[in-house]
This record gives C-alpha cells, structure tokens and sequence, in this order.
C-alpha cells in the first residue's frame, strides 16, 4: 500500500466536541505513527491532518516538500519535536488524503494553507517548510506575518527557485530524483545563509530556545 492510500485508509470525520478532547489527549496519547488522521472542511475544500504532541503552545506547522504528503516526515524529527511542542501535519490541496485541487503556483498553495489555518482556528504558528514547503512558508511569513512567530526553513530557496541550478550534477544524476533532492539541499544549505539558520532556528525550538 502506498503512502497516499495509507493516508487515505486511516483518515476520520471527527465532531468538533471529539476535536477538542482528542486534542486534549495529544500530550501524551498519540505519536506519529499512532496518531489518527482527522478531516477539516474549509472553503469548499476538505484537509486531511494529523495533531499530536504537547498541547498549549504555540504549534509547529509542518509545510511538506515538492511530491509528498504527511507520511514523507520522519517520525525521529517529529516525535521527538512533539515531547516539548504540538505538531500539526497536513495534506494541503490536491496532495494525498485532501481534497481539491492541486495549484500551480506558490501563492496560489499560500492561501490554501491560510485557509487551513484558520479554519483550525490558529492563531499563530511557528512554519517548518521543507524544500517547496518553504517557499509556501516564506510567501505566508510575506503576506500574513500575525500567523507566523517563527521561520524554519530547510533545503529551500525563493519562490520559482531562482538561482537554484544543478550544473554540477551529470545528465545520469539528473534523471535520479534521489540524487537531485540531495543536490537541491546542499546547494541551498551552501548557497543561502537561511538554510543553516533554519537548521539553528529548529535546533533552538526543539530544546525550547528562542
């Protein structure tokens, strides 16, 4: 079974009163792999996500990379983030157990991911965005600054991608989605000075920092 049929298969409707106690029972109930996946109408559009961890913080909004969904994120990463923070994974439009339809441009998934935020009702959030994540994460820091307390980004660059080359990758290493997913983030982490500061920034939020 894939990762997109696992998602699917394990995804539940849940009353908003069942909401709010599972939520409850987030600090010390469920991990990533045993967290269930809930559903969430918003303009027109039903999201898949998963909610777990320690709940009463400030969450960590989890933005996936190019061609993944809730299952791609390693649970080493996320569990152990959870023991001191909420973390909250979702599918956003078109993208595995979700809804809708899958949007050509960052700005267009941006406000996807905004009409996610509030429908959960989050009023602000510290964004991890990883590679395409992270560009959707950055245009949301742009436009909606109040939802975003903290910045997290890992192997990503601007929108589009701009200066972002594989020059020195072979035509054979090119054709190997592996290898141009390794290239794309040391190239950032090389190129940008914002790659290790995510690195730092998410270092200083796990063990609780500012």
């Amino acid at each position: 079974m894939s990762a997109r049929e696992t998602t699917s298969a394990t995804a539940v409707a849940l009353a908003p009163g069942l909401q709010g106690e599972l939520r409850d029972q987030a600090t010390s109930n469920f991990t990533h792999e045993t967290v269930p996946t809930q559903l969430l109408d918003a303009e027109g559009i039903r999201y898949a996500y998963r909610r777990f961890g320690k709940a009463g913080a400030v969450p960590l909004l989890f933005l996936e990379y190019f061609n993944s969904n809730m299952d791609g994120w390693d649970p080493a990463v996320t569990n152990s983030l959870a023991a001191d923070h909420e973390v909250i994974l979702f599918d956003n439009a078109g993208v595995g157990a979700s809804g809708g339809e899958t949007l050509y441009t960052v700005v267009e998934m941006m406000h996807d991911c905004v009409a996610f935020c509030r429908a959960l009702g989050l009023k602000a959030t510290h964004v991890v965005g990883f590679s395409l994540g992270g560009m959707i994460a950055q245009q949301l820091a742009q436009d909606h600054p109040h939802l975003v307390q903290r910045l997290i980004l890992l192997g990503t660059g601007p929108r589009g991608g701009e200066d972002m080359t594989f020059t020195e990758l072979s035509p054979e290493e090119q054709a190997d989605p592996g290898c141009v997913l390794i290239g794309g983030v040391l190239l950032s982490l090389r190129s940008q000075p914002s790659g290790w500061e995510g690195i730092y920034k998410a270092t200083r939020v796990s063990q609780g920092g500012s």
